[in-house]
Protein backbone atom coordinates (compact mmCIF):
# COMPACT_ATOMS: atom_id res chain seq x y z
CA UNK A 1 0.00 0.00 0.00
CA UNK A 2 3.03 2.40 0.75
CA UNK A 3 4.53 1.49 -2.59
CA UNK A 4 1.18 2.43 -4.20
CA UNK A 5 0.53 5.72 -2.38
CA UNK A 6 4.34 6.98 -3.01
CA UNK A 7 3.94 6.08 -6.69
CA UNK A 8 0.30 7.56 -6.97
CA UNK A 9 1.78 11.16 -5.28
CA UNK A 10 4.87 11.31 -7.54
CA UNK A 11 2.82 11.15 -10.98
CA UNK A 12 -0.36 11.87 -10.19
CA UNK A 13 -0.32 15.72 -11.50
CA UNK A 14 1.09 14.28 -14.88
CA UNK A 15 -1.53 11.69 -15.10
CA UNK A 16 -4.39 14.69 -14.48
CA UNK A 17 -2.43 16.93 -17.59
CA UNK A 18 -2.10 14.08 -19.81
CA UNK A 19 -5.61 12.91 -19.32
CA UNK A 20 -6.81 16.67 -20.56
CA UNK A 21 -4.55 16.43 -22.87
CA UNK A 22 -5.88 13.34 -24.69
CA UNK A 23 -9.57 13.92 -24.31
CA UNK A 24 -9.12 17.96 -25.83
CA UNK A 25 -11.86 18.31 -27.91
CA UNK A 26 -10.65 16.95 -31.97
CA UNK A 27 -11.91 20.43 -33.26
CA UNK A 28 -9.69 22.52 -31.54
CA UNK A 29 -6.70 23.43 -33.70
CA UNK A 30 -3.88 23.18 -31.92
CA UNK A 31 -3.38 20.88 -28.57
CA UNK A 32 -3.16 22.93 -25.63
CA UNK A 33 0.57 22.21 -24.49
CA UNK A 34 1.28 20.27 -20.89
CA UNK A 35 2.55 23.30 -18.78
CA UNK A 36 -0.35 25.79 -19.80
CA UNK A 37 -2.58 22.98 -19.31
CA UNK A 38 -1.29 22.74 -15.56
CA UNK A 39 -0.48 26.76 -14.93
CA UNK A 40 -4.55 26.71 -15.79
CA UNK A 41 -5.48 23.89 -13.76
CA UNK A 42 -3.84 25.16 -10.51
CA UNK A 43 -4.80 28.56 -11.08
CA UNK A 44 -8.58 27.36 -11.52
CA UNK A 45 -8.35 24.78 -9.30
CA UNK A 46 -5.54 24.73 -6.78
CA UNK A 47 -3.14 21.86 -6.06
CA UNK A 48 -6.15 19.79 -4.73
CA UNK A 49 -7.72 20.10 -8.41
CA UNK A 50 -4.68 18.29 -9.93
CA UNK A 51 -5.06 15.29 -7.08
CA UNK A 52 -8.56 14.98 -8.05
CA UNK A 53 -9.74 11.56 -8.23
CA UNK A 54 -6.60 10.16 -6.74
CA UNK A 55 -8.50 7.88 -4.04
CA UNK A 56 -10.09 6.45 -7.32
CA UNK A 57 -6.38 5.66 -8.42
CA UNK A 58 -5.57 4.37 -5.07
CA UNK A 59 -8.53 2.27 -4.71
CA UNK A 60 -8.04 0.83 -8.35
CA UNK A 61 -4.45 -0.17 -8.16
CA UNK A 62 -4.15 -2.28 -4.98
CA UNK A 63 -6.75 -4.75 -6.52
CA UNK A 64 -4.87 -4.58 -9.91
CA UNK A 65 -1.60 -5.04 -8.47
CA UNK A 66 -2.56 -7.97 -6.96
CA UNK A 67 -4.42 -9.75 -9.93
CA UNK A 68 -1.78 -8.69 -12.56
CA UNK A 69 1.58 -9.69 -10.00
CA UNK A 70 0.03 -12.54 -8.77
CA UNK A 71 -1.44 -14.24 -12.00
CA UNK A 72 2.11 -13.39 -13.68
CA UNK A 73 4.12 -15.23 -10.96
CA UNK A 74 1.51 -18.22 -11.27
CA UNK A 75 1.91 -18.58 -14.67
CA UNK A 76 6.06 -17.72 -14.81
CA UNK A 77 5.88 -20.71 -11.99
CA UNK A 78 3.78 -23.10 -14.28
CA UNK A 79 6.45 -22.76 -17.13
CA UNK A 80 9.34 -23.39 -14.89
CA UNK A 81 8.03 -26.91 -13.40
CA UNK A 82 10.03 -29.38 -13.58
CA UNK A 83 13.22 -27.04 -15.02
CA UNK A 84 16.48 -26.96 -13.24
CA UNK A 85 16.97 -23.72 -14.52
CA UNK A 86 15.06 -20.27 -13.78
CA UNK A 87 13.56 -18.28 -16.01
CA UNK A 88 11.33 -18.61 -18.97
CA UNK A 89 11.23 -17.41 -22.66
CA UNK A 90 10.34 -14.98 -24.27
CA UNK A 91 7.14 -16.64 -25.85
CA UNK A 92 6.06 -17.72 -21.89
CA UNK A 93 6.53 -14.28 -21.10
CA UNK A 94 4.12 -12.86 -23.31
CA UNK A 95 1.69 -15.24 -22.65
CA UNK A 96 2.02 -14.79 -18.76
CA UNK A 97 1.73 -10.76 -19.46
CA UNK A 98 -1.15 -10.82 -21.79
CA UNK A 99 -3.31 -12.71 -19.33
CA UNK A 100 -2.32 -10.85 -16.35
CA UNK A 101 -3.07 -7.47 -18.74
CA UNK A 102 -6.70 -9.04 -19.50
CA UNK A 103 -7.40 -10.37 -15.95
CA UNK A 104 -6.12 -6.58 -14.69
CA UNK A 105 -8.21 -4.93 -17.10
CA UNK A 106 -11.86 -6.90 -15.68
CA UNK A 107 -10.78 -5.21 -12.47
CA UNK A 108 -9.16 -1.87 -12.97
CA UNK A 109 -11.75 -0.62 -15.43
CA UNK A 110 -14.90 0.62 -13.47
CA UNK A 111 -12.43 2.23 -11.39
CA UNK A 112 -10.70 3.81 -14.29
CA UNK A 113 -14.25 4.64 -16.12
CA UNK A 114 -14.68 6.85 -12.83
CA UNK A 115 -11.11 8.92 -12.48
CA UNK A 116 -11.01 9.46 -15.84
CA UNK A 117 -14.78 10.91 -16.01
CA UNK A 118 -13.78 13.21 -12.56
CA UNK A 119 -10.65 14.27 -14.33
CA UNK A 120 -12.23 15.36 -17.15
CA UNK A 121 -14.68 17.69 -15.32
CA UNK A 122 -11.56 20.23 -15.67
CA UNK A 123 -12.19 20.82 -19.35
CA UNK A 124 -13.88 23.85 -19.75
CA UNK A 125 -12.11 25.38 -16.93
CA UNK A 126 -8.69 24.69 -18.53
CA UNK A 127 -10.13 25.44 -21.85
CA UNK A 128 -9.88 21.78 -23.88
CA UNK A 129 -13.07 21.89 -25.10
CA UNK A 130 -17.03 21.37 -23.34
CA UNK A 131 -17.44 17.75 -23.92
CA UNK A 132 -16.48 14.87 -26.84
CA UNK A 133 -17.96 13.60 -30.24
CA UNK A 134 -19.10 10.62 -29.37
CA UNK A 135 -18.54 9.50 -33.01
CA UNK A 136 -15.08 8.30 -34.02
CA UNK A 137 -14.78 6.56 -30.82
CA UNK A 138 -14.68 2.57 -30.86
CA UNK A 139 -14.49 -0.07 -28.13
CA UNK A 140 -11.66 -2.16 -28.81
CA UNK A 141 -9.00 -0.20 -27.03
CA UNK A 142 -10.64 -0.22 -23.92
CA UNK A 143 -10.25 -4.14 -23.41
CA UNK A 144 -6.72 -4.18 -25.89
CA UNK A 145 -4.19 -1.52 -23.98
CA UNK A 146 -3.44 -3.19 -20.70
CA UNK A 147 -2.69 -7.07 -22.28
CA UNK A 148 -1.05 -4.86 -24.83
CA UNK A 149 1.18 -3.59 -22.15
CA UNK A 150 1.98 -5.78 -19.72
CA UNK A 151 2.56 -8.22 -22.60
CA UNK A 152 5.37 -5.33 -23.53
CA UNK A 153 6.67 -4.77 -20.37
CA UNK A 154 7.12 -8.31 -19.29
CA UNK A 155 9.01 -8.85 -22.31
CA UNK A 156 10.75 -6.20 -21.97
CA UNK A 157 12.12 -6.38 -18.26
CA UNK A 158 14.08 -9.13 -18.39
CA UNK A 159 16.47 -7.84 -20.84
CA UNK A 160 16.63 -4.35 -19.25
CA UNK A 161 17.56 -6.08 -15.83
CA UNK A 162 20.21 -8.31 -17.38
CA UNK A 163 21.49 -5.21 -18.74
CA UNK A 164 21.68 -3.36 -15.98
CA UNK A 165 24.96 -4.96 -14.68
CA UNK A 166 26.47 -4.72 -10.99
CA UNK A 167 23.91 -2.25 -9.72
CA UNK A 168 22.36 -3.57 -6.22
CA UNK A 169 19.43 -5.88 -7.29
CA UNK A 170 16.73 -3.60 -5.55
CA UNK A 171 18.02 -0.82 -7.90
CA UNK A 172 18.16 -3.14 -10.86
CA UNK A 173 14.77 -4.36 -10.61
CA UNK A 174 13.54 -1.01 -10.13
CA UNK A 175 15.33 0.57 -12.97
CA UNK A 176 14.31 -2.44 -15.21
CA UNK A 177 10.45 -2.05 -14.33
CA UNK A 178 10.61 1.75 -14.87
CA UNK A 179 12.41 1.43 -18.39
CA UNK A 180 9.84 -1.77 -19.51
CA UNK A 181 7.38 0.60 -18.09
CA UNK A 182 7.98 3.36 -19.88
CA UNK A 183 8.64 1.34 -23.51
CA UNK A 184 5.30 -0.09 -23.65
CA UNK A 185 3.74 2.64 -22.49
CA UNK A 186 4.58 4.47 -25.43
CA UNK A 187 3.94 1.48 -27.77
CA UNK A 188 0.85 1.37 -26.21
CA UNK A 189 -0.12 4.89 -26.39
CA UNK A 190 -2.74 4.98 -28.74
CA UNK A 191 -4.89 2.51 -26.99
CA UNK A 192 -4.11 4.59 -23.70
CA UNK A 193 -5.88 7.75 -25.44
CA UNK A 194 -8.35 6.16 -27.37
CA UNK A 195 -9.49 4.55 -24.01
CA UNK A 196 -9.57 7.80 -22.21
CA UNK A 197 -11.88 9.85 -25.19
CA UNK A 198 -13.97 6.62 -24.82
CA UNK A 199 -14.21 6.91 -21.05
CA UNK A 200 -14.41 10.64 -20.88
CA UNK A 201 -17.57 10.80 -23.33
CA UNK A 202 -20.95 10.84 -22.20
CA UNK A 203 -22.76 8.69 -24.34
CA UNK A 204 -26.37 8.51 -23.65
CA UNK A 205 -27.39 4.68 -23.51
CA UNK A 206 -30.96 5.00 -24.98
CA UNK A 207 -28.28 6.13 -28.05
CA UNK A 208 -25.92 3.37 -28.20
CA UNK A 209 -29.13 0.80 -27.49
CA UNK A 210 -30.51 2.17 -31.18
CA UNK A 211 -26.91 2.24 -32.82
CA UNK A 212 -27.02 -1.08 -31.71
CA UNK A 213 -30.47 -2.24 -33.27
CA UNK A 214 -29.99 -0.38 -36.62
CA UNK A 215 -26.22 -1.62 -36.97
CA UNK A 216 -24.60 1.69 -36.91
CA UNK A 217 -20.71 1.68 -36.83
CA UNK A 218 -17.79 4.19 -37.65
CA UNK A 219 -16.47 4.05 -40.94
CA UNK A 220 -13.02 3.11 -40.12
CA UNK A 221 -9.84 1.18 -41.31
CA UNK A 222 -8.75 -2.17 -39.90
CA UNK A 223 -6.22 -0.35 -38.20
CA UNK A 224 -8.21 2.50 -36.76
CA UNK A 225 -10.67 -0.12 -35.57
CA UNK A 226 -7.96 -2.12 -33.94
CA UNK A 227 -6.63 1.35 -32.36
CA UNK A 228 -10.00 2.47 -31.34
CA UNK A 229 -9.92 5.75 -32.61
CA UNK A 230 -11.37 6.46 -36.33
CA UNK A 231 -10.29 9.15 -38.44
CA UNK A 232 -12.22 11.69 -36.90
CA UNK A 233 -9.86 11.60 -33.62
CA UNK A 234 -6.62 10.07 -35.69
CA UNK A 235 -4.53 14.06 -34.46
CA UNK A 236 -5.15 13.30 -30.95
CA UNK A 237 -3.59 9.45 -31.58
CA UNK A 238 0.50 10.18 -29.80
CA UNK A 239 -1.00 13.61 -27.45
CA UNK A 240 0.94 13.69 -24.25
CA UNK A 241 2.51 10.88 -24.95
CA UNK A 242 5.78 12.12 -22.91
CA UNK A 243 4.21 12.74 -20.33
CA UNK A 244 2.73 9.08 -20.91
CA UNK A 245 6.33 7.81 -20.84
CA UNK A 246 7.70 9.71 -17.90
CA UNK A 247 4.64 8.92 -15.79
CA UNK A 248 4.76 5.34 -16.39
CA UNK A 249 8.97 5.23 -15.58
CA UNK A 250 9.05 7.21 -12.51
CA UNK A 251 5.97 5.86 -10.95
CA UNK A 252 7.19 2.26 -11.97
CA UNK A 253 10.80 3.03 -10.32
CA UNK A 254 9.07 4.77 -7.31
CA UNK A 255 7.06 1.52 -6.88
CA UNK A 256 9.23 -1.04 -6.97
CA UNK A 257 11.82 0.97 -5.08
CA UNK A 258 9.45 1.95 -1.95
CA UNK A 259 8.69 -2.56 -2.13
CA UNK A 260 11.61 -3.17 -2.17
CA UNK A 261 13.06 -0.91 0.44
CA UNK A 262 9.92 -2.06 2.57
CA UNK A 263 11.14 -5.94 2.36
CA UNK A 264 14.58 -4.42 3.26
CA UNK A 265 13.58 -2.57 6.34
CA UNK A 266 11.57 -6.04 7.86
Amino acid sequence: MAAVSAATVATYPMETVKTLMQVQSASTAAPVSSLELFRRLRAATGVTGVYRGALWTLSGQVPSLAVRFGTYQLMTAFFQDGRLLPGVSTSEALKAGALAGALEAVVSTPLELVKVRIQSTHRQAVGCGIGLQASGLIDNATSLRPPVFRTLESTIQPGVHNAAGSMPEWLRTSFAGGVSAGLAAAVSHPLDTATRRLHATFYPKHVRMEKSILRESEPATWLQRTLGIASAHQTRRWTGIGLQVTQHSIGFFCLLAVYHAGLMAL
